[in-house]
């Protein structure tokens, strides 16, 4: 019977850990952003001030409807997503920061709309261990945007 607990136990066990281990993790989410997007974007709270970036402030992004932040000029094919009412969801974000200029084309049905954002994710001929790399980095790009409120 104590074998029967036991290995319940540490089937239990490896199931919480493997759970976790799976979960986005905003901090280094925070840390990619910083990264990779801060020379663009600004995206602490209180607002870009006179601060003035190429790409629009992404404090409050997630669940905001594409292309509408006021203080910032889109492209029309942002505009165009914006107003068929997208907004900006995990599936959203994630295709988009892979490879933005697909994004936008997909989405806009126009296969001459162009993104400004010159950033992606992902690499040229990905392979197995990048796509999977670039999986982890999107999942926790995408928990940080959500802690932006």
């Amino acid at each position: 019977m104590k074998k029967v607990f036991l290995a319940a136990g540490m089937a239990a066990a490896v199931a919480l850990g493997a759970g976790s281990a799976e979960a986005a993790d905003a901090a280094r989410g925070k840390q990619l952003m910083q990264q990779k997007c801060f020379t663009c974007h600004y995206f602490e709270p209180g607002g870009p001030g006179k601060v003035k970036k190429t790409g629009p402030y992404l404090f409050g992004v997630y669940g905001r409807t594409i292309g509408t932040w006021d203080s910032f000029k889109y492209s029309p094919g942002y505009v165009a997503l914006g107003q068929k009412g997208m907004t900006w969801t995990d599936a959203n974000i994630g295709e988009y920061i892979a490879d933005p200029k697909p994004f936008i084309q997909k989405n806009t049905g126009d296969p001459k709309a162009r993104s400004n954002m010159s950033f992606r994710l992902k690499v040229p001929n990905e392979n197995a261990e990048q796509a999977a790399q670039r999986k982890t980095d999107t999942d926790d790009i995408i928990a940080f945007l959500k802690t932006l409120k």
